[in-house]
């Protein structure tokens, strides 16, 4: 990669001159450039995955919103259905002492 680079950036005119402070700095650009590269490529990587997962947090909490008004129904159904076991069983024990009573004044 360095020497595929070092004709755009002036290098091979930086060693013909012997300017080695030119040179130096030159080759320490060349060196930084796919660290360069690579950081600018995880940025936008980082910032598409975060879109993403917002994305995804957004139609979770839509689903969540649709769920919610279904599981206040639910929760009052089971509580409904819970006090009519209540009542039924009640009546059944009513029921069986009336049975036992009549019973026994027959």
């Amino acid at each position: 990669m360095l020497l595929t680079l070092a004709e755009p950036v002036g290098l091979y005119d930086a060693l013909a001159t012997q300017r080695w402070g030119t040179v130096a700095g030159l080759k320490a650009l060349i060196a930084w450039l796919p660290v360069i590269f690579l950081y600018i490529r995880l940025f936008f990587d980082d910032r598409q995955m975060r879109a993403a997962l917002e994305r995804d947090l957004r139609a979770a909490q839509e689903k969540i919103e649709r769920i919610t008004p279904l599981l206040h129904r639910l929760d009052e159904l089971q509580r409904r259905e819970q006090a009519l076991t209540d009542l039924r069983d009640g009546m059944q024990h009513t029921l069986a002492y009336l049975n036992l009573r009549i019973d026994a004044i027959r």
